[in-house]
């Protein structure tokens, strides 16, 4: 019983806290400046993005959250790209360079992962504590309050 409540220490539960948040709001954010549903859904992504952008300075691992960021945003550029080039729309071009920016980064950050480690100590493969559970969801949760605070 006493080992439910196994301790990580700050930095993991801090960065574990952020994983939400940033992924929620780095989704959101990039799908609304990509094709925002309503009139406002521009500057609502700005916003979303924005917020993203200060919970990735928050962390104090970053590698994997950006990692993760800019392959989402571009798989998004490459299929707008693709999808403007054969129906002859003009903006293919600036999507296609979002794409290349996007694909070189992923790239240069997978090849500085080789033999990468945390700075702190990552639990054990299939130990899920208590503590562990609560910041989860607690992170979950925060990162839709976000969402719902920021929409307009």
């Amino acid at each position: 019983m006493g080992d439910a409540f196994k301790d990580h220490g700050f930095d993991y539960y801090r960065d574990f806290f952020l994983i939400w948040p940033f992924i929620l709001c780095s989704l959101v954010g990039i799908s609304q400046l990509f094709a925002p549903s309503t009139p406002g859904g521009r500057m609502y992504g700005f916003k979303v993005t924005a917020c993203a952008v200060i919970i990735s300075l928050l962390a104090k691992e970053k590698r994997i959250p950006v990692l993760v960021a800019s392959l989402y945003i571009g798989l998004r550029a490459g299929i707008r790209s693709l999808i403007g080039l054969f129906s002859l729309r003009p903006y293919w071009k600036a999507y296609l360079l979002g794409f290349l920016f996007c694909g070189g980064l992923a790239f240069v950050l997978l090849r500085s992962l080789k033999g990468w480690r945390p700075s702190y100590r990552l639990p054990p493969r299939g130990e899920t504590y208590i503590l562990d559970l609560i910041v989860g969801i607690a992170s979950l949760l925060c990162g839709v309050l976000i969402l719902r605070l920021i929409k307009p």
